[in-house]
């Protein structure tokens, strides 16, 4: 977290170099899951022979991660250089605003994703 607040405090008495931490971050997550690929998983088993580790998971959990680092970093940059979002708006504005995002969150997360999965 420290590092977190350092960074973008940086950012903002530095703007052009938003660029270079998001490549950054997209680098470190990139070699995050390029090191899930590739390490190797230990199959381990209790005493009843039930898996206690399943290292096929563990990887998928870290793309998942990752995607979403990467999602963020790409996001941040687009609302940064060309939505300039503001919280200095009416009340309406702002009800309005969670109404929309809260829909489409859930149009996404349980229409749009089912959809594709299935």
């Amino acid at each position: 977290m420290w590092l977190t607040v350092q960074l973008i405090a940086w950012v903002d008495k530095n703007p052009g170099k938003d660029i270079l931490v998001m490549c950054a971050g997209i680098a470190v997550a990139v070699a995050v899951a390029v090191f899930a690929a590739v390490k190797s998983y230990p199959v381990d088993y209790d005493a009843a022979g039930k898996l206690l580790v399943d290292g096929a998971k563990m990887a998928n959990d870290t793309y998942k991660g990752v995607g979403w680092c990467i999602g963020f970093l790409t996001g941040w940059i687009l609302e940064k250089r060309y939505i300039d979002f503001s919280t200095d708006v009416s009340m309406m504005t702002r009800i309005t605003r969670l109404t929309t995002g809260l829909l489409s969150y859930y149009a996404v997360s349980l229409i749009l994703i089912p959809l594709v999965k299935s």
